[in-house]
């Protein structure tokens, strides 16, 4: 089971209403809140009652829409290892290991704390160790649809918010991906219940 919840404060909701597009990009490009992921009982994130506005949470929403949509894309495509970098903790890692319908799941460190640039990796380094005892196993599909699905729900949340944002070269990057996401999955029958 994989499971994502995330809010969009009403604090923040306050402050991108009726901003324009250049402000947002230059100023904000980002819009924060809680996120919390479920991979069967392993949990990552803010574990609270969502409908409580948070003050205090600050992940990176985007951020992390984006690196879920660009994970779905290389689990979908050839991948046999995908790595995810947590936005907030640089050393911190989620490792995707594609067996057939399922996905193995596991949160690591890197030890040696090695610049990786990159915010998903496909190769597999030596230097992490898990937090985890052991993989989740996912089923591929319900992960890749619940992000897809969630991803969509973000979307719609900032447009009924500020329809203006989604010209937001922030906001396009991330309908860019989570489009390619889609195709994949509907190119394998998923997803048949997302409307585009």
């Amino acid at each position: 089971m994989f499971i994502v919840n995330y809010q969009i404060p009403k604090r923040v909701k306050e402050v991108i209403k009726d901003i324009d597009v250049n402000t947002f990009d230059l100023q904000y490009h980002e819009i924060h809140g809680p996120i919390e992921l479920h991979f069967n009982s392993k949990q990552y994130g803010i574990l609270v009652d969502f409908s409580f506005d948070l003050p205090m949470a600050d992940e990176l929403l985007f951020c992390w829409f984006e690196l879920l949509n660009g994970t779905v894309v290389k689990v979908l495509g050839s991948e046999k290892y995908v790595a995810l970098k947590l936005p907030e903790i640089p050393y911190s890692w989620f490792e995707f290991i594609n067996q057939g319908q399922s996905l193995l799941v596991r949160q690591v460190e890197d030890t040696v704390f090695v610049r990786i640039p990159d915010l998903i990796i496909t190769q597999p380094i030596s230097e992490f160790y898990s937090k985890w005892v052991k993989y989740e196993a996912i089923n591929k599909q319900q992960f890749v649809e619940e992000v897809l699905i969630k991803t969509c729900g973000f979307l719609e949340e900032v447009f009924n918010i500020n329809p203006k944002l989604l010209e937001s070269q922030f906001i396009k990057h991330l309908l860019d991906i989570h489009k390619k996401a889609f195709r994949l999955a509907k190119s394998r029958g998923w997803a048949q219940q997302i409307v585009k």
